[in-house]
């Protein structure tokens, strides 16, 4: 289906000269409501953009802060450890110096307060970096 260029451009010829009037203002029309789609269009593109900008640095702040909780906690977690490694130890030496059974009964104890608090505090920490 080929199109005759010399047809179209006689019949638009003759519709400028029978409407000459619609001519002078629709092109002006034309432009400024395509001009105005461009305008919105890129409005509306910068202003996702901004929004989704502020959306990432707001997840990129949580992070972080998540981050620096972690960081805390696993701190605790150390420090508990230290706490249990004394403990044992201290169980350990009571065994080889052959402590009396009461006083081995109290160190296995602490021992046994200590691991249990580092196995909530670690528990606490996994929470926080799931």
């Amino acid at each position: 289906m080929a199109v005759d260029f010399n047809a179209f451009a006689t019949k638009a010829g003759e519709l400028y000269d029978t409407w000459p009037g619609f001519f002078s203002w629709a092109a002006p029309a034309a432009l400024g409501i395509v001009g105005g789609l461009c305008w919105l269009t890129w409005w509306l593109r910068g202003h996702r953009i901004e929004t989704e900008r502020d959306g990432l640095k707001e997840q990129i702040n949580s992070l972080r802060e998540r981050l620096s909780l972690a960081k805390e906690q696993a701190d605790g977690f150390k420090i508990e450890m230290e706490k249990l490694r004394s403990a044992v130890t201290t169980v350990k030496d009571q065994i080889e110096q052959g402590a009396a059974s009461k006083d081995l009964t109290v160190s296995s104890g602490r021992a046994n307060a200590i691991a249990d608090s580092a196995g909530l505090v670690l528990r606490v920490l996994l929470k926080t970096l799931t």
